[in-house]
């Protein structure tokens, strides 16, 4: 019974099953990657942790040096 309809129909029931779970894992990857920390893997070889220099920078690490955030005039 492995004529032509039964194997497209095979492959597309497949795509269907797969395709949330390999998209779903594309998902968790990309949020895992933006998520880590920075230094966690010195923290494994037991070198102390360190902090990076945050003074004057933002959430995303963008400095706001030149404006002021209230007024959006220069500083």
């Amino acid at each position: 019974m492995s004529d032509a309809l039964s194997t497209s129909m095979f492959w597309a029931g497949a795509l269907l099953a797969l395709t949330p779970i390999v998209i779903g894992g594309i998902a968790v990857l990309a949020w895992w990657h933006t998520h880590k920390r920075p230094g966690r893997a010195a923290q494994g070889s037991g070198a102390a942790p360190t902090a990076p220099d945050r003074e004057g920078q933002g959430q995303y690490g963008d400095t706001h040096r030149g404006t002021s955030e209230r007024e959006g005039a220069p500083r």
